[in-house]
C-alpha cells in the first residue's frame, strides 16, 4: 500500500542518516588518532558510540529483514517480479550477517569487510526513487496550495 511505502521510505531515509552520522563520528575518531594534538572523544565515549551504533544497526537490520519477510508472505509470487526486491533481500541478509559476525566475541572475519558491504545498504535507497514518482501528485497539490495562497 501507499502508506506502507511511505513508512518504508522514511525508515530508509533515517537509516541513511544513521549511517552518515556513524561515518562522521568514526571519521572524527580517526582524525583524532592521526593528529595527536586533537582531542575530540575519550576512549569511553568512543566505546559508548560504538555500542550505540551497533544497537541501532541491529535494529535497522531486524526491521528491514522483517519488511522483506512480510512482503514475501503478502505478495508471494509477485514479490519475485520486482528487481529492487532482490536488492532488499541481499542488503537485509548482509546486514543480519554483519550484525551477527561483528557482535560475536571470537570473530574470524575482519569487521572492515562488512563495513565495506554497507554500500549495499545504500542501494536500498534506490527504493526512494520509486517512491518519489508517487509523490509527484503530492508535489502538484503543494504547488496548487502555494499558488492559491498568493492570490
Amino acid at each position: 500500500s501507499h502508506q506502507y511505502d511511505m513508512v518504508l521510505f522514511a525508515l530508509v531515509y533515517v537509516n541513511v542518516l544513521w549511517m552518515a552520522l556513524e561515518l562522521h563520528i568514526f571519521g572524527l575518531n580517526r582524525w583524532q588518532n592521526l593528529s595527536p594534538t586533537v582531542h575530540i572523544f575519550s576512549q569511553q565515549e568512543i566505546d559508548t558510540w560504538t555500542s550505540f551504533f551497533d544497537i541501532g544497526d541491529l535494529c535497522f537490520a531486524g526491521i528491514f529483514m522483517f519488511d522483506v519477510i512480510l512482503r514475501i508472505c503478502v505478495l508471494q509470487c509477485e514479490f519475485w517480479k520486482v528487481w529492487l526486491n532482490y536488492v532488499d533481500i541481499i542488503a537485509s541478509v548482509l546486514s543480519m550477517i554483519e550484525a551477527i559476525v561483528v557482535n560475536t566475541v571470537a570473530s574470524p572475519v575482519n569487521p572492515v569487510i562488512f563495513r565495506l558491504l554497507r554500500v549495499g545498504k545504500l542501494v536500498r535507497a534506490l527504493r526512494m526513487v520509486t517512491v518519489t514518482s508517487s509523490m509527484s501528485s503530492l508535489q502538484l497539490l503543494v504547488k496548487c496550495l502555494a499558488s492559491s495562497r498568493d492570490t
